[in-house]
């Protein structure tokens, strides 16, 4: 797992840091969608589709077309004052949900997480070898109520990032054990 643990790392940081030119102007990416993304040598990502709706963090439209198997509770409910980093939080989380359980870009079968009250299978029933600590970072993202995730697309990251350091320690310490 280590090695595409360290390739999700790599998109995940393209995607932050894509999402951060969006933050930097205080807007939110509301119709997330990873069929608009093209990521580069886990270096770049760049946002190719040209149907982006992006909204101002404290807002939210009357009607917006999102992926339903991507689009968090504060966006499907338009609750425009949770608008904001965390929603972009939940979309980070929700792609490595995803790209954790082999279901990208489309996600899970059916109608949605807004169907199932945003309930989504444990991580472990996809990747049920998965090092500790990235279900739990991933299952924090993906908080219902926004107050309840990462604050931010970098704090998301660097928890991944350290749940995946403590995953490349334990496995140096169990192979010195042998």
């Amino acid at each position: 797992w280590l090695p595409q643990l360290q390739r999700l790392s790599d998109d995940v940081h393209a995607l932050r840091r894509a999402l951060a030119a969006l933050h930097d102007h205080n807007f939110a990416w509301l119709s997330f969608d990873p069929n608009a993304l093209e990521v580069l040598n886990g270096q770049t990502c760049l946002i190719t589709n040209l149907d982006v709706e992006l909204f101002p963090f404290g807002s939210a439209p009357e009607r917006i077309r999102v992926h339903p198997h991507y689009a968090p509770p504060e966006v499907v409910q338009f609750r425009s004052s949770d608008i904001g980093l965390r929603t972009d939080v939940y979309h980070l989380a929700m792609f490595t949900y995803y790209w954790l359980a082999g279901r990208l870009p489309d996600g899970l079968p059916g109608h949605g997480l807004e169907k199932h009250d945003f309930a989504i299978p444990p991580l472990r029933t996809f990747a049920p070898t998965l090092p500790e600590g990235t279900t739990t970072v991933t299952k924090r993202g993906l908080s219902p109520n926004p107050g309840d995730r990462q604050a931010t697309p970098q704090e998301f990251a660097e928890a991944l990032d350290e749940a995946i350091a403590r995953a490349r320690r334990r496995r140096e310490f169990s192979g010195t054990l042998r």
